[in-house]
């Protein structure tokens, strides 16, 4: 820091020096007393310079969100229990990554030993019903049996069957184990973002609450407030710039996917959605998040990049270039600044030269 400012002096009398030198020599022929001296800049000062010219450029608008990262509730899948128990085994903790099919918990459950009793019973009276066919169709042929009787039985052994059929199903559908265990498998491969159950919890079979939420978060929701008096403001297909804590170095970008319709009744204002891909899983559900909207106006302006305006007496100068005797000192009125791109009310015109490097140099030498 010290290098620069020292550097930055050093330059500035070597202007000043430069620029009297030229004009001395300039005025080599005494004029009178009352002719006022031009000062120019010289040939050293002419290739340290850089200009850039004032354009009219359409004018972006940006509005600052707060918002925060949730889970995309298209890929997610919350487990329910099927049956009441007690919970023997909690095999996930919350943020784990699981595959389809993996065990979550295992719960020791009166319904699913019901369940167990009732498949044991249905395959053996199947079991009876299918030798009571057999006999019966051996009895019917050598004619010791009506065929009424012949149909009965064979009408019990399709009813004991579809009973058998019905637990094996039911016993497939709740994922019961043996010895009454009943099983809870991940629904889908994902993470954990959320857990309610922990060994020796006692869940009832109407539970109405989930005990896991599993998600993919490749894809992720950003769900931004909007206030009232911005609301016209945002519109779907709008792109945004988000940031957040956690990485204030990296930008997300993505576009406005969704404006829900509906003033949330607490915060008083409405929410936006913006759906972001997530494959390196950076983004995490809670993360709060700070949303950019920009979007263009239906109007263009002056612009000028904004790091050659001066600052000086709380107003904003720049320095107008026509050529090496003619630099001019512009008072302007920034509007905005965006992006580095400064939008000018008045004060220059569309075309004017502006000087952009070395301009405070300039600046003070031309204005002490």
């Amino acid at each position: 820091m010290l290098a620069e400012t020292l550097n930055y002096y050093a330059m500035k009398y070597f202007f000043i020096f430069s620029s009297l030198i030229f004009l001395f020599s300039c005025g080599s022929k005494k004029e009178n007393t009352n002719t006022e001296r031009k000062l120019c800049l010289s040939d050293t000062i002419l290739k340290m310079i850089e200009t850039d010219t004032v354009q009219k450029e359409a004018v972006y608008e940006q509005i600052k969100l707060s918002g925060l990262v949730e889970v995309d509730e298209s890929k997610m899948i919350k487990v329910y229990p099927l049956v009441g128990g007690q919970v023997i085994k909690v095999s996930v903790e919350l943020g784990d990554f699981v595959k389809k099919g993996d065990l979550l918990a295992v719960l020791k459950s009166a319904e699913a030993a019901e369940i167990e009793k009732d498949i044991i019973g249905d395959s053996s009276r199947l079991e009876v019903a299918n030798k009571n066919v057999h006999v019966a169709e051996d009895m019917y042929k050598s004619g010791l049996m009506a065929e009424k009787d012949f149909i009965i039985a064979k009408n019990e052994y399709k009813r004991a069957k579809a009973e058998y059929e019905r637990s094996v199903e039911l016993y497939d559908i709740y994922s019961l184990g043996q010895h009454s265990s009943y099983i809870i498998r991940a629904p889908m491969s994902g993470f954990v973002v959320a857990k309610d159950v922990n060994t020796g919890s006692q869940l009832r079979s109407d539970n109405q609450s989930s005990i896991f939420t599993i998600s993919n978060l490749s894809n992720v929701w950003v769900m931004a407030n909007v206030y009232e008096s911005d609301i016209e403001k945002i519109k779907i297909g709008y792109p945004v710039k988000i940031q957040t804590i956690a990485y204030p170095d990296r930008v997300f970008e993505g576009k406005i996917d969704k404006l829900y319709n509906v003033i949330d009744p607490s915060s008083k204002v409405l929410k936006v959605r913006i759906v972001l891909t997530n494959p390196d899983y950076v983004l995490k559900p809670g993360m709060f998040a700070t949303v950019l909207v920009r979007h263009t106006a239906d109007k263009a302006m002056l612009t000028i990049p904004s790091s050659c305006i001066i600052f000086d007496h709380n107003k904003n100068y720049v320095m107008v270039y026509k050529d090496a005797c003619h630099v001019q000192t512009k008072e302007v009125d920034v509007l905005s600044v965006l992006d580095n791109q400064a939008y000018i009310s008045e004060g220059i015109s569309e075309g004017d030269r502006i000087i952009t490097k070395y301009q405070l140099l300039v600046y003070e030498t031309f204005n002490e």
